[in-house]
């Protein structure tokens, strides 16, 4: 395959390798921190994450039946 060359202004070249640094840095902090982020949460049952986040009055209808549905959709707490 060809190598092709193409030209960007200087400060578009600079605004990618600033957002190249920041993702590299993520991912060093991700890999680093893995077996803290990637951690499967204790309870797994959605109903019961939802009655407890419920009974705090903390958070409200409309997000709670949005957690709701996410947590369905999740392959965490899908039940098979």
């Amino acid at each position: 395959m060809r190598q092709k060359t193409i030209t960007i202004p200087m400060q578009e070249y600079q605004q990618l390798q600033s957002i190249a640094r920041r993702f590299e840095q993520a991912r060093g902090i991700l890999i680093e921190q893995n077996d803290l982020v990637f951690v499967e949460p204790p309870v797994q049952d959605a109903e019961e994450v939802i009655l407890e986040m419920k009974k705090t009055k903390k958070y409200s209808g409309a997000f709670l039946k949005s957690l709701k549905q996410g947590l369905k959709e999740s392959m965490t707490f899908s039940k098979e």
